[in-house]
């Protein structure tokens, strides 16, 4: 009865997977994928930052739903270390993704999924649905991940409890 509740819970919430070992040198290779729409993107803007990853489609209602508090949070904590990056899975790529990320304006880049990440597979564990988000430590190691849409006042609390590290 435990495993299944804890299965349950998993499933749920979202299971947070650590890199294996030896795999400290490059924890977020995801962020070296292309960037499209207005806001420019190199991997070295994530050093020493805290990393929210926000995987989406365009297509996704709870995802679209979500964006208001991914900017919210950007805007709030940005000097204060976070740096927002969604990561697009849809399977059109770049042809939907680039207007997408133009008409929204975002203020954090708007990588493109590479086939792995489309076919929902990531070093920190699966991308089965979306939204699903991750968040990093200044260190780069994976503080907590969920799946679905969660509340402002929940996303606002873990990332100040990562900023505060």
């Amino acid at each position: 009865m435990r495993a299944l509740a804890a299965a349950l819970a998993c499933s749920v919430a979202g299971c947070a997977h650590a890199p294996a070992a030896g795999e400290e040198a490059d924890r977020l290779p995801v962020l070296a994928l292309p960037a499209v729409g207005p806001e420019g993107w190199e991997p070295a803007q994530a050093e020493g930052k805290v990393v929210l990853l926000s995987f989406l489609t365009t297509w996704c209602f709870p995802c679209l739903s979500d964006l208001p508090t991914l900017e919210g949070l950007q805007r709030a904590h940005g000097e204060a270390g976070l740096q927002v990056v969604a990561v697009g899975v849809d399977r059109e790529g770049r042809k939907v993704l680039e207007p997408f990320a133009y008409a929204y304006k975002l203020p954090f880049p708007v990588l493109v999924a590479d086939e792995r990440l489309r076919n929902g597979q990531s070093r920190f564990g699966p991308v089965q649905a979306v939204p699903q988000g991750m968040l990093f430590g200044r260190d780069g190691r994976l503080a907590s991940a969920w799946r679905g849409p969660l509340s402002a006042e929940v996303l606002e609390t873990e990332v100040r409890r990562v900023l505060q590290r």
